[in-house]
């Protein structure tokens, strides 16, 4: 009985003699932290839960390959939210004197925190890349981010966050129950070239999302420039379109800076650990916050896609039965054929294609001169609904002279809502997050909408 309590003051060695349980010196600041916690269990697994559900039962989503991003996010986000603040939870409950005995539990929790909190922020920074490369260098995006690469980034962003956590188990950092983060967390105190490669993995995704977003309103202003001086006709409305694309990246972008610079802030202000408990404490759950649903939020607000992936799965659950895989989204909603016209300025028309949707009528201006020696504009008059209509035709024996010439190569993919093109590869028009774009082949020439 005595080598026993002998172990057990052993183990307790690094707990004040004077330790009064947290939930008993501080019960308000408690009860609301873990008021907060389990809003945040909650709302962040429905939250990821429902953006994987999205992109696997919505064919938009699913057949673009930089969603392989998101859906690898949102499980690292699923593990924070759902795991990790459990572990908070638990810890708060349970206090420092009880994890101090279970130093295998608690380093294993912490082993887990490290390393979905890197591949969470790395996979944002590389998210903001494939957003720069997918916006500002549009005739390299499908080369840099096709299927094979995307799955081979995303593989290595969870060999580069364990192998940060191997190096830990080497001795070089540990994890412990940390009484100003009240969690299993790393030690911040042990090593500070440990803690300076910690605070790298956080600072450095950061440094990259602020630079792309940087770039990208660069460009987007540029590109607003260009066109203004080569279609003005068409000012007002690529202009609205601009400012959407601006407002969406700026609101991720702020969003970002809230969640995660705060933390690299206090522990880099902080080395002798002066700070009072309430301070790590927001910190720290800012960034699990960051994962558990504002990602969610975010998608399904500016994101026409994700916001019918999640209608999907809300008819999906209210109704007890799914939607098939290979549904549109137009399917969702009411739709009729209907005729779709190439119309000359002068009012002829010269083609007609039939579509399986129907909004709106718009005009775009192609300018093209290449059409007829005998015209010299030539008006596409297209009405569709929501993201769905492709449409072609085509004009044989028609011999291309001068003008607009639009390599679909070069153009890259366009992508609705994220995507804006800067019409360096080639003419391409953007009308409402939906391009119109001329190939030419052989004495072919063909015009489709797409998205």
């Amino acid at each position: 009985m005595e080598e026993k309590n002998n172990s057990l003051d052993k183990n307790d060695s690094t707990i004040p003699a004077d330790y009064v349980h947290y939930l008993h010196s501080h019960p308000v600041e408690t009860i609301v932290l873990l008021t907060v916690l389990c809003f945040l269990i909650v709302f962040g697994t429905c939250g990821n839960l429902l953006i994987i559900t999205a992109i696997g039962i919505t064919k938009q989503l699913r057949n673009r390959t930089h969603n392989y991003f998101v859906v690898n996010l949102a499980i690292c986000d699923l593990i924070i939210a759902g795991f990790l603040n459990s572990s908070f939870v638990a810890t708060i409950v349970m206090g420092e004197k009880w994890f101090s005995v279970k130093s295998i539990l608690c380093g294993s929790i912490g082993f887990v925190c490290m390393s979905s909190c890197l591949a969470s922020l790395a996979l944002v920074a590389i998210i903001a890349i494939n957003r720069y490369i997918g916006i500002c260098r549009s005739e390299i995006a499908h080369k840099v981010f096709n299927k094979r690469n995307t799955i081979i980034i995303n593989i290595f962003v969870w060999i580069y966050s364990l192998w940060l956590n191997i190096a830990v188990l080497k001795g070089w950092g540990e994890y412990i129950y940390d009484r100003k983060a009240i969690g299993c967390v790393w030690n911040r105190k042990t090593s500070r070239a440990f803690t300076l490669t910690f605070l790298a993995g956080v600072f450095v995704p950061i440094t990259i999302v602020t630079i792309c977003y940087s770039l990208i309103f660069y460009n987007i202003y540029k590109t607003k420039k260009m066109l203004q001086a080569h279609d003005k006709s068409n000012t007002s409305r690529l202009m609205d379109r601009e400012i959407k694309i601006a407002k969406v990246l700026f609101i991720i972008f702020i969003m970002f800076m809230i969640m995660n610079s705060p933390y690299v802030l206090v522990i880099a202000a902080d080395p002798f650990d002066r700070w009072p408990v309430v301070v790590y404490v927001v910190v720290v759950q800012l960034m699990h916050a960051n994962a558990s649903g504002v990602n969610c939020i975010i998608y399904g607000l500016t994101h026409k896609a994700f916001a019918q992936g999640y209608r999907k799965v809300f008819y999906g659950l209210f109704r007890k039965c799914g939607y098939s895989e290979d549904v549109d989204d137009s399917t969702l909603a009411e739709s009729k054929s209907t005729k779709l016209d190439y119309v000359h300025t002068d009012g002829n028309t010269v083609g007609q294609a039939r579509s399986t949707t129907t909004m709106d009528t718009i005009d775009t201006l192609c300018k093209d001169e290449n059409i007829s020696p005998s015209v010299s504009h030539q008006c596409l008059r297209v009405e569709f609904r929501e993201n769905v209509v492709q449409h072609q035709e085509t004009r044989k024996n028609t011999k291309p002279e001068t003008g607009l010439n639009c390599d679909p190569e070069n153009a890259g993919k366009i992508d609705g809502d994220e995507t804006i093109v800067a019409g360096t590869a080639g003419d391409l028009f953007e009308i409402q997050g939906y391009a119109v774009q001329r190939h030419q082949e052989k004495k072919e020439q063909t015009y489709s909408v797409s998205f």
